[in-house]
């Protein structure tokens, strides 16, 4: 991306007091993250909390050029040109004499005319300097804003969550006998595993590990490869998620071939194959509680012991890998009414699973009984994040739009079947065990539509465990309409097209971000052409939704855009002619080719209020 965030000709300083392409110069005036230590892994360093008005980021402000300071009248720059001149020209004299022969004459001639127009440069920013003394703030913050926004391109995925994975490890320092992530919505049993495979794979030399942070900044190629680590774990777990399937479906319907497609089904799913290729713990905290299911059923079916207790050690286990998945809990009092046990035995077993599942809990997220016993600083600033990112609206539009993402997530048709399906089983009494899945769908479905209000695509991959009870209903209803084998096969494969209909698209998607060619280098392939267009004397502005990162935001020209914050304040009118760039977040639930839940492939969309309708990337179908 560097080819486009800074083009030739672009200025790029050498040291490190200025800009460098260099890891050394880039953490030099980006700073360290870890500049607080009771700042979570997930809140930014240097946050923008004033956003009621827009924030410039990089001003660019050039000062006047050579020609307007000469027009001015300035005699000593017009000797200073006059010097090149004269240089220029003795250079040339020499090269004729020389032939094609390097003397050292001419050597030290080419030398003295390139001093020469550094010092008409040098000249020249002096001259703008004592014109303008602020100047000289201006472009040491362009600098340090220049040099944040490159480790975010050097570091971070197309992904914008994946990176506080690596962030909580890098906090860090076992050393010193400090393992608090200072990540506590993704839980332990995620960010630990995840720094056990790393450190395995850079001892058989999968990876490269460094305590110096340039080393990753000069080759980021070597970063890279800790994403493919922690999304291989995820992935993993989603093999794990067939088998799970697989299991319940069979034991709800008793028939192996809707139990063999439903597990395929499963990772056909829009929101499957997306959580998959991501470096987050949903899709396994999701799996995990479908291993609780499983075990709750097993006790209703055996009445053992052990069933239920391990079913609370899994639902510790899918709280440890992400704070929301605790809501699976709800399995133990469901599976108590399921069984009808005596209300005695049945308080004893819900109160037992609860301390057994906070055991694991606390055992797999030590630092979060720390921190509650003691100073809570830390574990505020990282839950009080989560907090702001989901805050409450209006209870309408909150159910309306949780509505739309649910069915984005299996898709639509397979949506609209589960639900069907779930009517059918709901009407003739089918449910049995099959009501304690359903009880943990709505209870992950609450929390997830309370705060649904104005979340954009993305928002839908939390809405996993209800997706996936939708899916199991629909071929529960299946064998329940048909008994006879063929036809289950049918009208399961009808399903598992109905859901690879809408995941061919992530896929595809996560293909082209792998290539050279995607729609990020796209649209800086199309802002690079509307610079062209814009006269080297003037500093085009660029209005951004987020600050400059690579799941945001194409990479643009850093040194000639004036790339301003857009304020969020509902009566800030964007002035004429100057482009507003934001990514793509619309939900069409019924289109197939689109991908709302994923940030692969991302599209972007550039308004201008000069015109009537977005821009879209010329080379786009």
């Amino acid at each position: 991306m560097d080819q486009y965030l800074f083009p030739p000709g672009s200025y790029a300083g050498d040291s490190t007091e200025e800009f460098s392409l260099s890891g050394a110069g880039i953490e030099h005036l980006a700073g360290d993250w870890e500049e607080d230590d009771n700042r979570g892994a997930d809140v930014a360093q240097h946050p923008i909390v004033d956003r009621s008005e827009p924030v410039v980021l990089i001003e660019n402000r050039k000062g006047l050029s050579a020609r307007q300071i000469l027009d001015l009248g300035d005699q000593d720059l017009a000797n200073l040109y006059k010097a090149q001149l004269d240089d220029w020209q003795h250079l040339l004299d020499l090269r004729q004499k020389a032939g094609d022969r390097m003397s050292q004459g001419v050597y030290d001639a080419q030398v003295a005319y390139e001093q020469s127009g550094d010092a008409i440069q040098q000249y020249v920013e002096r001259f703008n300097e004592q014109r303008d003394p602020s100047l000289v703030d201006s472009k040491r913050q362009d600098q340090i804003a220049r040099a944040r926004i490159l480790r975010r391109y050097r570091l971070y995925s197309f992904q914008p969550d994946e990176m506080i994975t690596f962030r909580a490890l890098a906090q860090m320092h076992p050393s010193a006998g400090d393992f608090d992530p200072r990540l506590y919505q993704y839980g332990g049993l995620w960010i630990y595993p995840v720094g056990g495979l790393l450190k395995a794979a850079g001892y058989v030399g999968l990876v490269t590990l460094s305590n110096d942070p340039t080393t990753y900044l000069d080759h980021p190629e070597l970063f890279g490869r800790f994403y493919l680590v922690a999304r291989a774990y995820s992935a993993a777990w989603g093999l794990v998620g067939i088998l799970a399937v697989f299991a319940l479906v069979k034991r709800f319907t008793g028939s192996e071939v809707l139990a063999a497609c439903a597990g395929v089904c499963f990772v056909a799913m829009p929101v499957v194959v997306d959580l998959a290729h991501e470096a987050k713990p949903h899709l396994v905290g999701g799996v995990i509680l479908m291993l609780a299911v499983l075990a709750v059923c097993k006790y209703v079916d055996e009445g053992k012991s052990r069933w239920w207790i391990l079913a609370s050690i899994l639902c510790g286990a899918a709280g440890g890998m992400v704070l929301s998945d605790l809501v699976g809990l709800i399995v133990i009092p469901a599976m108590v009414l399921v069984k009808r046990e005596k209300p005695a035995r049945g308080v004893g077993i819900i109160i037992a699973g609860g301390l057994i599942a906070g055991l694991v809990y606390f055992a797999t997220n030590p630092y979060v009984a720390i921190h509650l016993l003691g100073d809570r600083r830390v574990l505020e600033s990282n839950l009080g994040n989560s907090r702001a990112m989901y805050s409450v609206g209006s209870l309408s539009d909150s159910v309306i739009n949780a509505l739309r993402l649910v069915a984005i997530g299996p898709g639509v048709p397979l949506a609209v079947a589960g639900v069907i399906g779930s009517i059918v089983l709901l009407l003739r009494k089918r449910c049995g065990v099959g009501w304690i899945l359903a009880i943990l769908a709505v209870a992950s479905f609450v929390p997830f539509a309370v705060a649904a209000a104005g979340k954009p695509g993305e928002y839908a991959r939390f809405a996993l465990v209800p997706d996936i009870a939708l899916m199991i209903a629909a071929f529960c209803a299946v064998g329940w309409l048909a008994r006879g084998r063929a036809v289950q096969a049918i009208l399961g494969l009808v399903l598992i097209a109905a859901a690879g209909a809408y995941s061919f698209a992530y896929e595809r998607g996560f293909v082209r971000d792998a290539s050279g060619e995607n729609s990020r280098t796209e649209w800086a392939v199309e802002l690079n052409e509307m610079l062209q267009q814009i006269p080297r004397g003037v500093v085009p502005t660029l209005w951004v939704d987020a600050e400059p990162a690579p799941y945001c935001m194409p990479p643009v020209d850093l040194f000639r855009w004036r790339i301003i914050l857009y304020p969020k304040s509902a009566s800030f009118v964007l002035p004429d002619d100057q482009p507003y760039l934001r990514p793509g977040d619309s939900v069409d639930v019924l289109m197939p080719g689109v991908t709302p839940i994923s940030w692969a492939n991302k599209g972007f969309t550039v308004f201008s209020w000069s015109s009537d309708s977005p821009m879209v990337p010329s080379s786009q179908p």
